[in-house]
Formats: C-alpha cells, sequence, structure tokens
C-alpha cells in the first residue's frame, strides 16, 4: 500500500526546481560536461569490432541458447565517461536512468556490431523500443538488481534486451544470471511470469541450469525477452555495479502498449523531448522494481505529460 501526504510548500518549490532543470538541456549539459547534448558526434564509440563470423556465430548461439555475450567491445574511454555521468547524476540527485538525456548512450544503441548481430537476429529494419534505462547497485552486502523475470512478460516474440556495464559486474558485487532457452525447464517461463504456485523440482533444474555472466566495461550482453535472468545479490564488493540496457524489436512484430513510441534504430539521434518521454516512461514503469525510484514518481508523471505537447524539441 502506498501512503500519499501533503507536499509542503518548500517540496512543491523544490519539485518546481527539479521540474525546470530537468526540461534544460543546458543544465545536463553543465552537470556531465565531458558528455553531450544534441551534439554530433564522431565514431561509433567501438574499440573492436565484432568480425561477420563472430556475429554469425552469436546469432546461431542465440537461435539456441537466447544470449549471447561479446567480448571486449565498446571504448573504455567511452564507458569510463558514462560511469563518470551515473556518478554526478547520482551526486545531484537523479536516478541513473537520467544518463538517456546523453547522445552517448544512444550511440551505444547504433554500435556497429549491435547492428550487426541485431539485424541477424531480428532481420533488416528492427527498431528500438522506447522502455531503457541504466542501473546502479550499491557495493552493499544484500543490495540486488531485479528479481527473477522475463522482460515483456510472455509478449516475447523477436524482442532483444542489450545490456552495456559500466563497471565490473562481477559474482560479488551482483553480476547478471540467465538461465538458457535450450536448458530452460518446460513451462518454467509461464510458471513465473504467471506468478503460479512455484514447482520445487522446476525450479531447481532452472537454478542448476543458470549460468552467471560476469562481465568487465564494454563487453556486450543480451538476451531474448522470453529468456529469464536477474541481477544477483552483492555479497559485500568494493565497487557498485553499473550498466545500461536498451531494448529492440522486429520489423514485423506489433508493439504492446508500453512499447511506444518505437524509434527508429540508426540514423539521427531522438529529439529533446522524445528523450525526456523514454526517462519519464521508464521511472513510472521501474519504481515496482526499484523503490529508490519513488520519490522521483511526480516529477516523472510531470516530464511525461510535457514531452507529449507540441512544441520545440530540439536539444541543440
Amino acid at each position: 500500500m502506498r501512503l500519499f501526504y501533503q507536499k509542503s510548500p518548500a517540496q512543491k518549490q523544490g519539485l518546481r526546481e527539479r521540474l525546470k532543470r530537468a526540461k534544460d538541456p543546458d543544465y545536463w549539459k553543465s552537470l556531465c560536461p565531458d558528455l553531450h547534448v544534441g551534439e554530433l558526434l564522431e565514431g561509433s564509440g567501438e574499440a573492436m569490432p565484432r568480425l561477420d563470423e563472430e556475429l554469425d556465430d552469436a546469432a546461431e548461439t542465440m537461435l539456441r541458447t537466447g544470449y549471447f555475450h561479446f567480448p571486449p567491445t565498446v571504448s573504455l574511454e567511452l564507458c569510463g565517461r558514462l560511469r563518470a555521468g551515473v556518478d554526478r547524476l547520482r551526486e545531484a540527485g537523479w536516478p541513473a536512468g537520467f544518463l538517456w538525456v546523453y547522445d552517448e548512450c544512444w550511440q551505444l544503441s547504433r554500435l556497429p556490431s549491435v547492428k550487426g548481430l541485431l539485424q541477424r537476429h531480428l532481420g533488416e529494419g528492427y527498431r528500438s523500443i522506447s522502455n531503457l534505462w541504466a542501473y546502479y547497485v550499491r557495493p552493499e552486502r544484500g543490495a540486488h538488481g531485479w528479481k527473477p523475470h522475463a522482460d515483456g512478460g510472455l509478449h516475447s516474440h523477436h524482442r532483444v534486451n542489450v545490456w552495456i556495464p559500466l563497471a565490473p559486474s562481477t559474482l560479488d558485487n551482483g553480476c547478471m544470471y540467465i538461465v538458457p532457452r535450450d536448458l530452460s525447464p518446460a513451462g518454467f517461463v509461464e510458471q513465473l511470469v504467471s506468478g503460479g504456485p512455484a514447482d520445487f523440482d522446476v525450479w531447481y533444474e532452472a537454478l542448476a541450469t543458470s549460468r552467471a555472466l560476469p562481465a568487465e566495461p564494454g563487453e556486450i550482453l543480451g538476451w531474448d525477452f522470453d529468456v529469464i535472468h536477474w541481477g544477483a545479490v552483492c555479497q559485500g564488493a568494493s565497487e557498485p555495479r553499473v550498466s545500461i540496457a536498451m531494448e529492440f524489436i522486429g520489423a514485423e512484430e506489433a508493439p504492446i502498449e508500453d512499447e511506444l513510441p518505437l524509434l527508429p534504430a540508426e540514423g539521427a539521434l531522438p529529439d529533446w523531448k522524445t528523450r525526456i518521454l523514454c526517462i519519464s516512461k521508464a521511472i513510472e514503469s521501474y519504481s515496482r522494481f526499484e523503490p529508490d525510484l519513488l520519490p522521483h514518481e511526480t516529477l516523472a508523471n510531470r516530464l511525461h505529460a510535457w514531452s507529449l505537447k507540441p512544441g520545440r524539441s530540439s536539444a541543440r
């Protein structure tokens, strides 16, 4: 049950100021001067592009197991700037997901290696789903990512989640775990998504066949929507687990309502209001997984409404 209370004048003033800042591209530029908003960027951000045969192998593996794991691919320099951006956001009181105001996040969604794999797996003309996020798991014993789930529930056909660590994702700080599709017990996904009674034998088999996916900054992971995955519990670590995620859908697939709007996966980067729309939608949706987002829901509601109003949307 949620508690509702009357905001004080100081709290209302604080919300007005946060709204003003959130809508202003210049504020975000000043907050993270090493990142960019509405500027043309040179280069792809890849330090080690995957070869065609590697992309072919990854696409074949995805058909069988439902996931892929690229070795170091993204520039460590780019990962470092984004990781520092998350720290600056948190210091200023913003959720890590506001990292998506910056061009560099959208640059990651257009990496040649990501595009090459998704074209093989989803087909030409795939699109970006407007569900995106950045994650920060505190380096404290007991902290954790999201619990076991399948992205999008059972609406899973021809959809892929791409996940990139910006800091080391380790066994100690709560790396991702996954149940490969070819090892997943029959009915496990449906049982978990439906919230039905747990069958011990099914859960035992799923846990026994799960795979830990520790990853270094610049590596790229991804999985189909019908693959169960979760963020493990931190056992005590020296640094947080920081990562970024984005979702994609095949060209011929019809989106469900909470996936809209769909965005082009190449070409010009989304305009300013579209970025704010995606971030505000994510806060509204993901607060059920991340309780720390609950104090930001009113801000997200206001930003969501503002982003849908016609008017100037350029970040330049």
